[in-house]
C-alpha cells in the first residue's frame, strides 16, 4: 500500500536575507576572504554571478513568494577597501519583478556626512523614494561595534522611517580581517536608547546564541534570524525558543524567529527542506517562514494561504 505524500503548505515563504550577486557586479566581491576561504569553486561562482532569472526559478521551485534583497556593502577587512553594490543598481531588477523582489539598503557605518552614501541620508532616500523595506549592515568588516556612537544616527533614522535594521551578530568572518563587533549583549544598550527600533539579529550570534535568545525574550523588538548556519545546525537554544519548549515554554519564541538563507550561502529549496525536518508545529512553521517576516518588515502582502503556487495568481503583491 502506498504511503500518502505529506500535505504541502498552501502558503509561500518569504526570505528576508538574500545577498545581491548579479553577473554585472558580483565580481566586485571577490576580494572578500570569506570567498577565498570557501575554495576555488566558490570563487568561480562569485565571479560569474547569478542573473535574476536564476533567482526567480529558484524561488518558484522552492515556493518562495518574495525575497528581500540586500544591496550588499562590506569591506576587505577592517580598514580595507569598501566593496559594495549601490542600492540604485538593483532598481531595474525590482522594477521588472515588483512582486518577487524588495530591497534592503546595505550601508557603510564609516561614510562621512558629506558623502552621497552617508548612511542616514542613503537609507532615507532609498526608503522614501524607492520603497526599500529596511537597512542592513555587516559591522564586523568595518570593526565598529553596533553600540558605537557612530551607529546612533543610523538607528535614529530607522526609527523615524519605521523600518528595521538587520545586522550580523556573533563572531567575525573567517580570513576577512574582521572583528567581533556585534556580540549580542551589546544590543542591550541600543534597545535602552531606541526602544522602538526593530532589530533583526542575523547569523545566530555564534558563539553566544543563548545570550541572543535571552535578549529576544526580554525585548519585544529584537528578532532572531538564523540565516547562518543552515537549519540542520541550529543551536538548541534557538530551536527550543522557536518551538517554545522546555525552559522557553510560553515565552513567545515562535513570534520572534524569522527564516532566511543568506543566499547564495544557502539554497532556498534545501533550507526549507531542512526546516521541514525540524518537525515544527504547522502554526510555528508558518510564522517562521512567512508571518513573522510580514509583521517585522511591514510587508503589505495579500494572503496566499489558499494558493499552492504564485503562478496561479498575480494578486500576491507587496507594496513597493
Amino acid at each position: 500500500m502506498d504511503t500518502p505524500e505529506k500535505e504541502q503548505p498552501s502558503y509561500q515563504a518569504i526570505d528576508v536575507s538574500v545577498n545581491i550577486h548579479l553577473p554585472e557586479h558580483s565580481h566586485r566581491l571577490l576580494p572578500l576572504g570569506l570567498y577565498k576561504a570557501a575554495g576555488p569553486t566558490w570563487v568561480e561562482k562569485i565571479r560569474a554571478g547569478w542573473p535574476p532569472e536564476y533567482m526567480l526559478e529558484m524561488m518558484d521551485r522552492s515556493k518562495v513568494q518574495l525575497s528581500l534583497v540586500i544591496s550588499l556593502w562590506c569591506a576587505n577587512g577592517v580598514g580595507g577597501e569598501e566593496l559594495y553594490v549601490a542600492a540604485e543598481e538593483m532598481l531595474p531588477m525590482f522594477a521588472a519583478h515588483p512582486t518577487k523582489f524588495l530591497g534592503l539598503v546595505g550601508i557603510s557605518p564609516i561614510r562621512a556626512w558629506t558623502d552621497k552614501y552617508y548612511a542616514p541620508r542613503y537609507i532615507d532616500r532609498m526608503v522614501r523614494q524607492y520603497g526599500f523595506k529596511g537597512a542592513h549592515m555587516y559591522p564586523h568588516w568595518f570593526g565598529i561595534r553596533i553600540d558605537d556612537s557612530r551607529m546612533y544616527p543610523i538607528f535614529e533614522k530607522c526609527v523615524e522611517l519605521d523600518v528595521p535594521i538587520s545586522f550580523q551578530t556573533g563572531q567575525g568572518t573567517m580570513r576577512s580581517n574582521s572583528r567581533i563587533a556585534a556580540r549580542p549583549i551589546w544590543i542591550d544598550k541600543i534597545v535602552r536608547d531606541f526602544p522602538e527600533l526593530r532589530i533583526v539579529a542575523l547569523h545566530s550570534g555564534y558563539p553566544w546564541e543563548e545570550e541572543l535568545v535571552a535578549l529576544a525574550i526580554n525585548n519585544e523588538n529584537i528578532f532572531i534570524c538564523p540565516d547562518v548556519p543552515p537549519p540542520r545546525l541550529w543551536h538548541t537554544a534557538i530551536l527550543e525558543y522557536l518551538k517554545e519548549e522546555g525552559r522557553f515554554e510560553g515565552l513567545g519564541g515562535s513570534n520572534k524567529v524569522v527564516w532566511a538563507t543568506d543566499w547564495p550561502l544557502q539554497d532556498q529549496e534545501t533550507s526549507l527542506k531542512e526546516i521541514d525536518a525540524l518537525a515544527l508545529a504547522p502554526q510555528v512553521r508558518k510564522k517562521l517562514v512567512r508571518d513573522n517576516a510580514i509583521r517585522i518588515f511591514k510587508l503589505e502582502t495579500e494572503s496566499q494561504d489558499s494558493k499552492s503556487s504564485m503562478s496561479e495568481s498575480e494578486n500576491g503583491k507587496c507594496e513597493k
